[in-house]
């Protein structure tokens, strides 16, 4: 006995869309949150989000590194000109090496703290003339 399965007609709507019309209304959330409609599964909807939110990251981190790479690439241009081969110590400058950096960086902040922090101290010496009272201190 086989048993025969009825014809669908051919005037049904099919129930479930075609596999690209999904993923043009995922493409189309995954573009523009806000504008088109979310999918219906949670776990794609999620997915979708935190993809989206992977490539916004990825794509502001390559700008980030394009913009280190074009300063780099003008503070190399500008130590190759004459000024960076007549003063050397401009080059020096625009491009320390790592301990010159990290004794420039040191520097600038033991003088913000000391000025910070003890900045009246010296101020009222440099207002007064000098001539401050010594038992002051």
């Amino acid at each position: 006995m086989a048993s025969a399965a009825a014809p669908a007609s051919a005037d049904a709507a099919p129930t479930t869309t075609s596999k690209l019309a999904r993923t043009r209304a995922n493409l189309a959330y995954l573009a523009n949150p806000k504008g088109a409609g979310a999918p219906s599964s949670l776990v794609t909807r999620s997915s979708l989000k935190t993809f989206r939110y992977i490539l916004r990251f990825v794509f502001w981190r390559m700008v980030r590194y394009a913009k280190y790479a074009i300063v780099g690439a003008g503070a190399a241009a500008l130590a190759g000109t004459f000024a960076g081969a007549a003063i050397p110590w401009v080059g020096a400058l625009l491009v320390p090496s790592v301990p010159v950096a990290a004794a420039m960086g040191a520097t600038t902040a033991l003088i913000k703290f000391t000025w910070r922090h003890r900045g009246n101290h010296f101020r009222q010496g440099w207002l007064s003339g000098g001539d401050g009272d010594p038992r002051a201190d």
